[in-house]
Protein backbone atom coordinates (compact mmCIF):
# COMPACT_ATOMS: atom_id res chain seq x y z
CA UNK A 1 0.00 0.00 0.00
CA UNK A 2 1.54 3.45 -1.51
CA UNK A 3 1.88 5.60 1.32
CA UNK A 4 1.45 9.80 0.31
CA UNK A 5 3.73 12.18 2.72
CA UNK A 6 1.52 13.82 5.14
CA UNK A 7 2.57 17.39 5.87
CA UNK A 8 1.20 20.50 8.24
CA UNK A 9 2.49 23.90 7.18
CA UNK A 10 1.44 27.75 8.62
CA UNK A 11 0.12 28.42 5.26
CA UNK A 12 -1.04 27.06 1.77
CA UNK A 13 2.59 25.80 0.29
CA UNK A 14 2.19 25.72 -3.45
CA UNK A 15 5.18 23.58 -4.59
CA UNK A 16 3.99 21.11 -2.06
CA UNK A 17 0.33 21.07 -3.49
CA UNK A 18 2.03 20.71 -6.96
CA UNK A 19 4.02 18.00 -5.64
CA UNK A 20 0.99 15.98 -4.28
CA UNK A 21 -1.32 16.56 -7.50
CA UNK A 22 1.23 15.31 -9.73
CA UNK A 23 1.23 11.78 -7.49
CA UNK A 24 -2.69 11.98 -8.43
CA UNK A 25 -3.27 13.92 -11.82
CA UNK A 26 -7.02 13.03 -11.65
CA UNK A 27 -7.26 15.21 -8.34
CA UNK A 28 -7.41 18.03 -10.59
CA UNK A 29 -10.10 17.61 -12.75
CA UNK A 30 -12.31 16.17 -9.69
CA UNK A 31 -11.65 19.01 -7.34
CA UNK A 32 -12.33 22.40 -8.08
CA UNK A 33 -12.04 23.93 -4.90
CA UNK A 34 -11.69 22.53 -1.04
CA UNK A 35 -12.68 24.66 1.69
CA UNK A 36 -11.99 23.17 5.45
CA UNK A 37 -12.01 25.03 8.80
CA UNK A 38 -12.29 23.37 12.10
CA UNK A 39 -12.25 25.84 15.12
CA UNK A 40 -9.62 25.78 17.86
CA UNK A 41 -11.85 24.13 20.55
CA UNK A 42 -12.59 21.06 18.12
CA UNK A 43 -15.49 21.72 16.98
CA UNK A 44 -16.03 21.34 13.21
CA UNK A 45 -17.46 24.63 12.13
CA UNK A 46 -17.51 24.63 8.66
CA UNK A 47 -17.14 22.80 5.23
CA UNK A 48 -17.56 23.19 1.59
CA UNK A 49 -17.10 20.98 -1.09
CA UNK A 50 -16.96 21.93 -4.49
CA UNK A 51 -16.95 19.53 -7.34
CA UNK A 52 -16.54 19.89 -10.95
CA UNK A 53 -18.25 16.71 -11.72
CA UNK A 54 -19.59 16.15 -8.67
CA UNK A 55 -22.38 13.36 -9.89
CA UNK A 56 -19.83 10.78 -11.28
CA UNK A 57 -17.55 11.48 -7.94
CA UNK A 58 -20.52 10.62 -5.11
CA UNK A 59 -21.59 7.76 -7.50
CA UNK A 60 -18.30 6.14 -7.27
CA UNK A 61 -17.05 4.99 -3.95
CA UNK A 62 -13.19 6.12 -4.79
CA UNK A 63 -11.38 4.01 -2.17
CA UNK A 64 -8.32 4.67 -4.21
CA UNK A 65 -8.87 8.78 -3.88
CA UNK A 66 -9.10 10.65 -0.33
CA UNK A 67 -8.96 14.42 -0.46
CA UNK A 68 -7.82 15.36 3.28
CA UNK A 69 -8.10 19.07 4.85
CA UNK A 70 -6.21 19.84 7.98
CA UNK A 71 -5.63 22.85 9.87
CA UNK A 72 -3.53 23.31 12.96
CA UNK A 73 -5.25 22.73 16.67
CA UNK A 74 -4.04 25.69 17.95
CA UNK A 75 -4.90 25.71 21.56
CA UNK A 76 -2.39 23.30 22.91
CA UNK A 77 -2.05 19.13 23.56
CA UNK A 78 -5.77 17.30 22.46
CA UNK A 79 -7.44 16.20 25.74
CA UNK A 80 -7.85 12.53 26.36
CA UNK A 81 -5.57 9.65 25.87
CA UNK A 82 -7.89 7.32 23.26
CA UNK A 83 -5.77 6.99 20.35
CA UNK A 84 -8.53 8.93 18.72
CA UNK A 85 -11.47 10.76 19.47
CA UNK A 86 -14.59 10.46 16.77
CA UNK A 87 -16.54 13.54 16.55
CA UNK A 88 -20.32 13.28 15.32
CA UNK A 89 -20.44 11.62 11.53
CA UNK A 90 -23.23 13.13 10.59
CA UNK A 91 -21.91 17.07 11.51
CA UNK A 92 -23.94 19.48 9.83
CA UNK A 93 -22.70 21.25 7.09
CA UNK A 94 -22.43 25.29 7.79
CA UNK A 95 -22.78 27.19 4.61
CA UNK A 96 -20.41 29.60 3.47
CA UNK A 97 -20.33 32.92 4.87
CA UNK A 98 -18.03 34.45 2.71
CA UNK A 99 -18.85 36.24 -1.31
CA UNK A 100 -15.50 36.25 -2.70
CA UNK A 101 -13.24 35.91 0.29
CA UNK A 102 -12.40 33.11 2.61
CA UNK A 103 -14.29 33.97 5.17
CA UNK A 104 -15.59 31.45 7.65
CA UNK A 105 -18.10 31.53 10.64
CA UNK A 106 -16.34 30.82 14.18
CA UNK A 107 -18.62 31.39 17.28
CA UNK A 108 -20.88 33.84 18.62
CA UNK A 109 -21.72 34.76 22.30
CA UNK A 110 -25.02 36.21 23.78
CA UNK A 111 -27.77 35.82 26.13
CA UNK A 112 -29.59 32.82 24.57
CA UNK A 113 -27.81 32.61 21.34
CA UNK A 114 -27.30 28.51 21.84
CA UNK A 115 -31.39 28.18 23.02
CA UNK A 116 -31.83 29.52 26.35
CA UNK A 117 -32.14 32.96 27.40
CA UNK A 118 -31.23 33.01 30.80
CA UNK A 119 -27.30 32.90 30.39
CA UNK A 120 -24.77 34.22 28.43
CA UNK A 121 -23.72 31.82 25.88
CA UNK A 122 -21.27 30.53 23.17
CA UNK A 123 -23.08 29.30 20.00
CA UNK A 124 -20.82 27.05 16.88
CA UNK A 125 -24.13 26.11 15.17
CA UNK A 126 -27.77 26.64 15.10
CA UNK A 127 -27.70 29.33 16.73
CA UNK A 128 -30.30 31.86 17.53
CA UNK A 129 -30.80 35.71 18.14
CA UNK A 130 -29.83 36.88 21.62
CA UNK A 131 -31.85 38.23 24.06
CA UNK A 132 -31.66 41.98 25.12
CA UNK A 133 -31.31 42.70 29.24
CA UNK A 134 -28.96 43.64 31.58
CA UNK A 135 -27.34 40.43 32.59
CA UNK A 136 -24.20 39.82 33.17
CA UNK A 137 -22.46 39.83 29.24
CA UNK A 138 -26.06 40.21 28.26
CA UNK A 139 -26.20 43.16 25.43
CA UNK A 140 -28.54 45.49 24.52
CA UNK A 141 -27.53 47.33 20.73
CA UNK A 142 -24.48 46.68 21.11
CA UNK A 143 -22.18 49.18 18.64
CA UNK A 144 -18.69 49.85 18.71
CA UNK A 145 -15.99 46.95 19.45
CA UNK A 146 -12.28 47.12 20.14
CA UNK A 147 -9.39 44.87 20.94
CA UNK A 148 -7.54 46.53 23.84
CA UNK A 149 -3.74 45.77 24.18
CA UNK A 150 -4.54 42.63 26.21
CA UNK A 151 -6.26 41.13 23.25
CA UNK A 152 -9.75 41.56 25.80
CA UNK A 153 -12.69 42.24 23.66
CA UNK A 154 -14.09 45.46 24.65
CA UNK A 155 -18.07 45.88 23.78
CA UNK A 156 -20.00 49.66 23.51
CA UNK A 157 -22.83 48.44 25.06
CA UNK A 158 -24.98 51.14 23.78
CA UNK A 159 -28.80 51.02 24.89
CA UNK A 160 -27.41 49.64 28.81
CA UNK A 161 -25.10 52.67 29.07
CA UNK A 162 -21.95 50.38 29.80
CA UNK A 163 -18.75 49.11 28.48
CA UNK A 164 -18.47 45.28 28.84
CA UNK A 165 -15.11 43.13 28.10
CA UNK A 166 -14.64 39.20 27.47
CA UNK A 167 -12.35 37.10 25.91
CA UNK A 168 -11.50 36.45 22.37
CA UNK A 169 -13.62 33.51 23.00
CA UNK A 170 -16.64 34.97 24.56
CA UNK A 171 -16.13 34.47 27.88
CA UNK A 172 -17.58 37.70 30.01
CA UNK A 173 -14.59 39.22 32.10
CA UNK A 174 -16.36 42.56 33.45
CA UNK A 175 -18.10 45.87 32.97
CA UNK A 176 -18.41 49.77 33.67
CA UNK A 177 -20.50 52.11 33.50
CA UNK A 178 -24.74 53.25 33.59
CA UNK A 179 -26.74 55.47 32.90
CA UNK A 180 -26.38 59.26 33.57
CA UNK A 181 -23.98 62.18 33.28
CA UNK A 182 -21.44 61.73 36.11
CA UNK A 183 -18.36 60.40 35.54
CA UNK A 184 -18.16 56.78 34.22
CA UNK A 185 -21.59 57.14 33.23
CA UNK A 186 -22.95 57.32 29.69
CA UNK A 187 -25.44 58.48 27.61
CA UNK A 188 -25.85 55.90 25.18
CA UNK A 189 -21.96 55.60 23.63
CA UNK A 190 -21.30 54.38 20.30
CA UNK A 191 -17.29 53.60 20.46
CA UNK A 192 -14.61 52.97 22.04
CA UNK A 193 -10.63 53.45 21.03
CA UNK A 194 -7.36 52.70 22.90
CA UNK A 195 -4.11 54.02 23.18
CA UNK A 196 -1.04 52.41 23.71
CA UNK A 197 -0.80 52.26 27.80
CA UNK A 198 -4.81 50.34 27.40
CA UNK A 199 -6.17 53.69 27.99
CA UNK A 200 -9.96 53.69 26.24
CA UNK A 201 -11.40 56.64 24.91
CA UNK A 202 -14.89 56.49 24.70
CA UNK A 203 -17.16 58.59 22.62
CA UNK A 204 -19.92 59.27 25.27
CA UNK A 205 -22.46 60.32 22.52
CA UNK A 206 -25.80 61.60 24.16
CA UNK A 207 -23.71 63.06 26.94
CA UNK A 208 -22.02 65.41 23.85
CA UNK A 209 -18.46 64.65 25.67
CA UNK A 210 -15.00 62.12 25.61
CA UNK A 211 -14.30 60.05 28.57
CA UNK A 212 -10.81 58.16 29.33
CA UNK A 213 -11.11 55.08 31.34
CA UNK A 214 -7.65 53.25 32.62
CA UNK A 215 -6.99 49.31 31.59
CA UNK A 216 -8.44 48.74 34.90
CA UNK A 217 -11.31 50.47 34.31
CA UNK A 218 -10.82 53.24 36.56
CA UNK A 219 -12.04 56.78 35.63
CA UNK A 220 -9.39 59.00 34.36
CA UNK A 221 -10.80 62.36 32.87
CA UNK A 222 -13.53 63.61 30.63
CA UNK A 223 -13.86 66.91 28.22
CA UNK A 224 -16.62 68.55 26.42
CA UNK A 225 -18.26 71.71 26.66
CA UNK A 226 -19.43 72.85 30.28
CA UNK A 227 -18.57 69.57 31.57
CA UNK A 228 -17.25 71.05 34.82
CA UNK A 229 -19.74 73.87 36.11
CA UNK A 230 -22.25 74.51 32.83
CA UNK A 231 -20.39 77.01 31.78
CA UNK A 232 -19.78 77.39 28.10
CA UNK A 233 -16.23 76.38 26.93
CA UNK A 234 -14.27 73.32 26.48
CA UNK A 235 -13.33 72.36 29.83
CA UNK A 236 -11.37 68.63 31.23
CA UNK A 237 -13.22 67.37 34.26
CA UNK A 238 -11.89 65.01 36.66
CA UNK A 239 -14.51 64.83 39.18
CA UNK A 240 -18.01 65.56 39.91
CA UNK A 241 -18.58 66.11 36.39
CA UNK A 242 -21.39 66.92 34.08
CA UNK A 243 -22.79 65.98 30.95
CA UNK A 244 -21.49 68.20 28.02
CA UNK A 245 -23.46 71.22 26.30
CA UNK A 246 -24.56 70.12 22.64
CA UNK A 247 -22.99 72.22 19.95
CA UNK A 248 -21.33 73.47 16.81
CA UNK A 249 -18.06 75.48 18.41
CA UNK A 250 -14.13 74.43 18.90
CA UNK A 251 -14.09 71.73 20.95
CA UNK A 252 -17.97 71.35 21.41
CA UNK A 253 -19.89 67.90 20.30
CA UNK A 254 -22.97 66.79 18.99
CA UNK A 255 -23.64 63.24 18.82
CA UNK A 256 -19.82 62.22 18.68
CA UNK A 257 -20.39 58.71 17.20
CA UNK A 258 -16.60 57.95 16.39
CA UNK A 259 -13.32 57.92 18.06
CA UNK A 260 -9.76 56.92 17.15
CA UNK A 261 -6.24 57.10 18.83
CA UNK A 262 -3.14 57.88 15.66
CA UNK A 263 0.00 56.23 16.53
CA UNK A 264 1.12 59.61 17.31
CA UNK A 265 -1.26 59.68 20.58
CA UNK A 266 -3.84 62.20 19.30
CA UNK A 267 -7.17 61.29 19.67
CA UNK A 268 -9.53 62.09 16.62
CA UNK A 269 -13.44 62.20 17.21
CA UNK A 270 -15.93 61.95 14.38
CA UNK A 271 -18.61 64.83 15.34
CA UNK A 272 -21.15 63.19 13.88
CA UNK A 273 -23.95 65.85 13.43
CA UNK A 274 -21.32 68.64 13.20
CA UNK A 275 -20.19 66.93 10.33
CA UNK A 276 -16.58 67.07 11.11
CA UNK A 277 -13.65 65.84 12.95
CA UNK A 278 -11.92 67.05 15.96
CA UNK A 279 -8.44 66.46 16.83
CA UNK A 280 -7.43 66.70 21.20
CA UNK A 281 -4.20 65.84 22.49
CA UNK A 282 -4.90 62.44 25.09
CA UNK A 283 -5.22 65.08 27.72
CA UNK A 284 -8.24 66.79 26.07
CA UNK A 285 -6.69 70.17 24.93
CA UNK A 286 -8.09 70.83 21.39
CA UNK A 287 -5.87 70.72 18.52
CA UNK A 288 -8.00 71.65 15.85
CA UNK A 289 -11.59 71.03 13.29
CA UNK A 290 -10.54 68.73 10.30
CA UNK A 291 -10.77 70.70 7.30
CA UNK A 292 -13.78 69.45 5.46
CA UNK A 293 -14.82 71.24 2.95
CA UNK A 294 -14.14 70.53 -1.41
CA UNK A 295 -13.22 67.42 -2.14
CA UNK A 296 -13.99 65.02 0.99
CA UNK A 297 -16.68 67.25 2.95
CA UNK A 298 -18.49 65.02 5.33
CA UNK A 299 -22.26 64.00 6.69
CA UNK A 300 -22.54 62.16 9.10
CA UNK A 301 -19.34 60.78 9.71
CA UNK A 302 -19.46 57.48 11.73
CA UNK A 303 -16.07 55.96 12.55
CA UNK A 304 -12.18 56.34 12.03
CA UNK A 305 -8.98 53.94 11.42
CA UNK A 306 -5.70 53.82 10.33
CA UNK A 307 -4.85 52.16 6.96
CA UNK A 308 -1.36 51.47 7.53
CA UNK A 309 -0.16 53.32 4.82
CA UNK A 310 -0.12 56.95 6.28
CA UNK A 311 -3.90 57.51 5.91
CA UNK A 312 -7.05 58.19 7.95
CA UNK A 313 -9.68 56.17 6.84
CA UNK A 314 -13.33 57.99 7.56
CA UNK A 315 -16.76 56.06 7.32
CA UNK A 316 -18.93 59.13 5.03
CA UNK A 317 -22.11 57.62 6.19
CA UNK A 318 -24.63 60.36 5.08
CA UNK A 319 -22.68 60.39 1.77
CA UNK A 320 -22.58 56.36 1.56
CA UNK A 321 -18.82 56.32 0.38
CA UNK A 322 -15.26 55.85 2.45
CA UNK A 323 -12.86 58.37 2.34
CA UNK A 324 -9.16 58.54 3.25
CA UNK A 325 -7.10 61.53 4.69
CA UNK A 326 -3.19 61.60 5.44
CA UNK A 327 -2.18 60.85 8.94
CA UNK A 328 -1.41 64.14 10.55
CA UNK A 329 -2.16 66.81 7.95
CA UNK A 330 -5.39 65.33 6.66
CA UNK A 331 -4.83 65.88 3.44
CA UNK A 332 -7.62 64.50 1.35
CA UNK A 333 -6.08 61.37 -0.61
CA UNK A 334 -8.99 59.31 -2.53
CA UNK A 335 -12.90 58.03 -1.42
CA UNK A 336 -14.47 55.30 -2.89
CA UNK A 337 -18.17 54.18 -2.94
CA UNK A 338 -20.54 53.68 -5.88
CA UNK A 339 -20.69 56.91 -8.50
CA UNK A 340 -18.02 58.51 -6.58
CA UNK A 341 -15.91 59.35 -9.69
CA UNK A 342 -19.26 60.51 -12.22
CA UNK A 343 -22.04 59.15 -10.85
CA UNK A 344 -22.09 55.72 -12.76
CA UNK A 345 -23.99 52.84 -11.14
CA UNK A 346 -20.88 51.03 -9.66
CA UNK A 347 -18.02 50.75 -7.31
CA UNK A 348 -15.58 53.66 -8.08
CA UNK A 349 -12.15 54.85 -6.27
CA UNK A 350 -11.74 58.83 -7.12
CA UNK A 351 -8.60 61.14 -5.79
CA UNK A 352 -10.41 64.50 -7.50
CA UNK A 353 -13.59 66.00 -8.63
CA UNK A 354 -15.43 63.28 -6.52
CA UNK A 355 -19.18 62.54 -5.70
CA UNK A 356 -21.49 61.53 -3.46
CA UNK A 357 -21.92 58.52 -3.15
CA UNK A 358 -25.36 56.26 -4.40
CA UNK A 359 -26.91 54.26 -1.79
CA UNK A 360 -28.07 50.54 -2.26
CA UNK A 361 -27.46 46.91 -1.51
CA UNK A 362 -25.30 46.27 -4.98
CA UNK A 363 -21.28 45.31 -4.73
CA UNK A 364 -19.58 47.23 -1.86
CA UNK A 365 -22.15 49.67 -2.04
CA UNK A 366 -23.27 51.16 1.13
CA UNK A 367 -26.38 51.63 3.00
CA UNK A 368 -25.39 53.16 6.68
CA UNK A 369 -21.54 52.52 7.29
CA UNK A 370 -21.04 52.60 10.67
CA UNK A 371 -17.65 50.82 11.78
CA UNK A 372 -14.98 50.15 10.32
CA UNK A 373 -11.08 47.44 10.72
CA UNK A 374 -8.42 47.08 9.15
CA UNK A 375 -6.43 44.02 9.17
CA UNK A 376 -2.82 44.76 8.09
CA UNK A 377 -1.37 41.72 7.52
CA UNK A 378 -3.63 40.73 5.05
CA UNK A 379 -4.33 44.26 3.42
CA UNK A 380 -7.67 44.09 4.28
CA UNK A 381 -10.51 47.05 5.08
CA UNK A 382 -13.88 45.67 6.70
CA UNK A 383 -16.70 47.80 6.62
CA UNK A 384 -19.76 46.52 8.77
CA UNK A 385 -22.98 47.87 6.61
CA UNK A 386 -25.89 48.38 8.87
CA UNK A 387 -29.10 49.00 6.71
CA UNK A 388 -27.59 45.94 4.10
CA UNK A 389 -26.71 43.60 7.36
CA UNK A 390 -23.59 42.64 5.66
CA UNK A 391 -19.30 43.19 6.19
CA UNK A 392 -18.21 44.80 3.34
CA UNK A 393 -14.60 43.30 2.38
CA UNK A 394 -11.92 45.90 0.58
CA UNK A 395 -8.64 45.85 -0.24
CA UNK A 396 -6.04 48.70 0.96
CA UNK A 397 -6.61 50.40 -2.58
CA UNK A 398 -10.08 49.97 -2.20
CA UNK A 399 -11.23 47.88 -4.62
CA UNK A 400 -14.23 45.52 -3.79
CA UNK A 401 -12.86 41.66 -1.72
CA UNK A 402 -16.12 40.58 -0.99
CA UNK A 403 -18.92 40.61 1.64
CA UNK A 404 -20.79 38.23 4.19
CA UNK A 405 -24.03 38.27 5.58
CA UNK A 406 -27.50 38.67 4.93
CA UNK A 407 -30.60 39.58 7.17
CA UNK A 408 -31.63 37.13 9.83
CA UNK A 409 -30.61 35.17 12.76
CA UNK A 410 -28.38 31.90 11.76
CA UNK A 411 -24.62 32.02 11.88
CA UNK A 412 -23.22 34.46 9.71
CA UNK A 413 -26.32 36.66 9.42
CA UNK A 414 -27.20 39.90 11.22
CA UNK A 415 -29.71 42.42 11.79
CA UNK A 416 -27.88 45.47 11.76
CA UNK A 417 -24.18 44.25 11.48
CA UNK A 418 -22.69 47.86 13.47
CA UNK A 419 -19.30 47.27 14.70
CA UNK A 420 -15.98 45.63 13.74
CA UNK A 421 -12.94 44.60 15.07
CA UNK A 422 -9.97 42.78 13.22
CA UNK A 423 -7.07 41.05 16.00
CA UNK A 424 -4.48 41.05 12.76
CA UNK A 425 -4.41 37.42 12.99
CA UNK A 426 -7.45 36.73 10.54
CA UNK A 427 -9.96 37.07 13.01
CA UNK A 428 -12.94 39.34 12.80
CA UNK A 429 -15.53 40.49 15.41
CA UNK A 430 -18.91 42.16 14.29
CA UNK A 431 -21.52 43.59 17.05
CA UNK A 432 -24.82 42.19 15.94
CA UNK A 433 -26.47 45.00 17.25
CA UNK A 434 -30.17 44.09 16.84
CA UNK A 435 -29.74 40.47 17.54
CA UNK A 436 -28.14 41.53 20.59
CA UNK A 437 -24.82 39.30 19.88
CA UNK A 438 -20.92 39.08 18.94
CA UNK A 439 -20.15 36.96 16.34
CA UNK A 440 -16.53 36.00 15.18
CA UNK A 441 -14.91 34.92 11.95
CA UNK A 442 -11.91 33.69 10.40
CA UNK A 443 -10.79 35.38 7.15
CA UNK A 444 -7.91 33.69 5.15
CA UNK A 445 -6.31 30.82 3.62
CA UNK A 446 -6.35 27.22 5.22
CA UNK A 447 -4.04 24.23 4.72
CA UNK A 448 -5.53 21.35 1.95
CA UNK A 449 -3.77 18.31 1.67
CA UNK A 450 -4.65 15.65 -0.84
CA UNK A 451 -3.49 11.43 -0.15
CA UNK A 452 -4.23 8.55 -2.36
CA UNK A 453 -5.88 6.84 0.06
CA UNK A 454 -7.52 6.44 3.80
CA UNK A 455 -6.12 3.49 5.09
CA UNK A 456 -3.06 4.90 6.58
CA UNK A 457 -2.58 8.50 7.75
CA UNK A 458 0.15 8.99 10.36
CA UNK A 459 0.18 12.93 12.42
CA UNK A 460 4.27 14.06 12.09
CA UNK A 461 6.18 13.74 15.34
CA UNK A 462 9.24 15.66 16.27
CA UNK A 463 10.29 19.11 17.09
CA UNK A 464 8.29 21.36 13.62
CA UNK A 465 5.22 18.94 14.31
CA UNK A 466 1.84 21.08 15.83
CA UNK A 467 0.11 19.97 18.88
CA UNK A 468 -2.13 18.06 17.13
CA UNK A 469 -4.22 18.01 14.01
CA UNK A 470 -7.71 17.38 12.79
CA UNK A 471 -8.35 15.35 9.83
CA UNK A 472 -11.10 15.18 7.41
CA UNK A 473 -11.51 12.60 4.90
CA UNK A 474 -13.86 12.94 1.62
CA UNK A 475 -14.41 9.79 0.54
CA UNK A 476 -16.94 8.96 -2.16
CA UNK A 477 -18.87 12.47 -0.88
CA UNK A 478 -19.42 10.95 2.51
CA UNK A 479 -17.22 12.43 5.21
CA UNK A 480 -15.81 11.34 8.45
CA UNK A 481 -14.42 13.09 10.92
CA UNK A 482 -11.34 12.40 13.19
CA UNK A 483 -9.71 14.24 16.09
CA UNK A 484 -6.02 12.93 15.70
CA UNK A 485 -2.91 13.62 18.59
CA UNK A 486 0.31 13.76 17.39
CA UNK A 487 1.64 10.33 15.77
CA UNK A 488 -1.27 8.51 16.02
CA UNK A 489 -2.15 6.14 13.17
CA UNK A 490 -5.34 6.06 11.99
CA UNK A 491 -6.38 3.33 10.39
CA UNK A 492 -9.64 2.52 8.56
Amino acid sequence: MQRIPYYAHAGVDDRLLDQLFDLLPEIRTLVSEIRFLIEEGGTIMHQDFRWTRAPAFRSTALWALAVVAVTLYSTGAIAGSEPFVPLSKSTPSISPVDRGSDSYFLRMWGWGVDGSGTELQVCTRDCEAGTSGTGNGQLNNPRGIAIDPSGRIVVVDQYNYRIQLFSADGAYLSQYGSSGAAEMQFGKPRDIAFDASGNAYIADTNNQRVQVVDSTGTFVRMWGYGVVDGTAGLKVCTGSCRAGIQGGGNGQFDDPSGIFVTSAGAVVVADTRNNRLQQFTQNGAFQGVIITAGSGALSNPTDLEDDGAGNLIILDEGNHRVIRRQMGTYAFTDMWGWGVLDGASRLQVCSSGCQVGLQGSGEGQFNSITGVAVDLARGLIYISDVNNDRVNIFNSAGAYVGMWGSNGTAEGQFSHAAGVAADGSGHVYITDEQNYRVQKFLVGSLDIFVADSPSLLRVPQGPQAPQGLFVQLALGGVAQHDQVPQGTELIR
